[in-house]
């Protein structure tokens, strides 16, 4: 599956890989509301998706994704303290943190080039 998570602690790491069907990155989502359900405490995550196709993604993605986050938006509430996006190219960085001001994953959420600077930023808020 070119979608993979993995919770360790109180960080969950998300890595998309390849291209991603719009069913996939639903079936990604159930797995993410899963996860929310059957843990307590805070939560912060990462997505990783440096080698994720994102320009094969298409508006039936976007429009998928924005819903899947707005229902998310409700139980992770109080828990969701922060969400970084690792993307290749500063065009979809940048896009992403415009979207970031109208549709909240979590408290604060950024897009970054760097892995391992997006989990620095996220764990300073746990």
């Amino acid at each position: 599956m070119p979608i993979t998570q993995e919770l360790n602690g109180q960080l969950l790491k998300i890595t998309a890989t390849g291209v991603i069907s719009v069913e996939e990155l639903q079936e990604a989502f159930d797995a993410l509301e899963e996860i929310v359900r059957t843990t307590e405490g805070p939560i912060v995550s990462v997505l990783d998706a440096l080698e994720c196709d994102v320009m094969k993604m298409k508006d039936t993605h976007r429009d998928m994704a924005i819903d899947a986050m707005k229902k998310m938006r409700g139980p992770l509430a109080d828990r969701h303290k922060a969400h970084a996006i690792v993307l290749g190219s500063m065009v979809t960085r940048t896009l992403s943190n415009v979207a970031y001001k109208f549709i909240k994953p979590a408290d604060r959420s950024k897009a970054f080039g760097d892995v391992a600077k997006a989990e620095a930023w996220v764990r300073k808020s746990l």
